[in-house]
């Protein structure tokens, strides 16, 4: 049984969509609200004429019909858009079902979170990984069992990963002409952005760990602050600029 509302997590590379497909029937009406580019171009987000459109389309009940709204990765959801779902948790109509799915929870607003039955995934059994990718898919996955069943699964998913890995390693080791020219190339996609910081910040981990450095440990917390801003709508190019002029 579902509850009104509730807030689905777990650790990164869990599919979170799977608490909804396992409990969904046939009978159900299942909506999926999913994050796209905004006009520009320049960032994605799910914004305030998503959950209004979404908010039509379940205006009303259909008899026997359960409606269920899947809010897939929730922490996207914008602060005006999250204060227009707070009208759908405050006044809740029968058989209406709203499910986010996010692996940061605390970026939803209090309110949001307050109203919202939290549920955590498990993670998956571990799988066996092959000899020849056994230590690059551990290193990628930071151990997270999920993640590495991803990985050792689904070979576009670690070819693309190993690319943002080799780039990460480029973007850190590398003058500050060469982190230009990444920058460049990573343009004004935020999520490229953001997949390379988490793969350049589990780098510093690795490095840290085995001979730590102050130097290591500021571009370290400079990569922090920039992943902070860029979660918060920064301007990734001018963001990323940071990085190559501290």
């Amino acid at each position: 049984m579902l509850p009104h509302a509730l807030i689905v997590t777990g650790q990164k590379g869990e599919d979170l969509r799977a608490y909804v497909k396992q409990r969904i029937e046939a009978k159900d009406e299942l909506l999926i609200v999913e994050h796209h580019f905004n006009q520009s171009k320049t960032s994605t987000g799910i914004y305030i004429d998503d959950i209004r459109d979404m908010q039509l389309n379940v205006r009303s009940s259909k008899p026997g019909v359960r409606t269920i709204v899947l809010i897939d990765d929730a922490a996207k959801l914008t602060v005006q858009s999250q204060n227009a779902l707070l009208k759908l948790l405050e006044q809740p109509r029968e058989r209406l079902h709203l499910v986010l799915c996010t692996y940061t929870p605390p970026q939803l607003l209090p309110t949001i979170r307050s109203r919202c039955q939290l549920i955590s995934m498990r993670p998956a059994a571990s799988i066996d990984l092959p000899a020849d990718k056994e230590a690059r898919i551990r290193f990628m996955a930071g151990n997270i069992s999920s993640e590495m069943n991803r990985l050792a699964s689904d070979n576009h998913y670690f070819e693309q990963r190993s690319k943002t890995f080799e780039l990460a390693k480029k973007f850190i080791s590398s003058d500050a002409y060469q982190r230009l020219c990444i920058v460049k190339q990573v343009g004004d996609k935020r999520e490229n952005a953001l997949e390379l910081i988490d793969a350049s910040l589990m780098m510093y981990d690795a490095l840290m760990r085995s001979r730590f450095a102050t130097k290591l440990r500021n571009e370290a917390e400079t990569l922090l602050a920039i992943d902070e801003a860029l979660r918060l709508n920064g301007n990734v190019k001018l963001q990323l600029m940071r990085f190559v002029i501290q």
